[in-house]
């Protein structure tokens, strides 16, 4: 028996997003509309605030990595292990940052 279907929803997208959508819901032998509703009903989505405190904490840590793998490699220093010592203490409190921000994330 097929559920009855009452309610509908116009959605706006542009051409390439129709597209894609085309493309995906043929890939999935799935309707249009029976790949929306699994596409949105089916999924879990997750809403992490502050996680772009988090990027900026990594992309500095990142930049250290990389000043440090510059000056070994031209011979400028040749022991950084009293710098690694600094990026181990950044990545713990990067860390630290990643459980306080996923111990607020919600669910929807």
């Amino acid at each position: 028996m097929a559920r009855k279907r009452g309610k509908s929803v116009l959605v706006r997208m542009t051409e390439e997003e129709f597209e894609k959508i085309e493309k995906k819901s043929y890939k999935s032998k799935l309707s249009k509309q029976d790949y929306i509703l699994k596409s949105s009903l089916d999924k879990e989505i997750l809403v992490i605030e502050g996680i772009q405190d988090l990027v900026i904490q990594l992309s500095k840590v990142g930049t250290n990595i990389n000043q440090i793998a510059r000056k070994v490699n031209t011979g400028e220093i040749d022991d950084c292990s009293f710098q690694l010592d600094g990026i181990g203490k950044e990545l713990s409190e990067v860390w630290q940052l990643l459980k306080h921000t996923m111990s607020k994330a919600n669910r929807i």
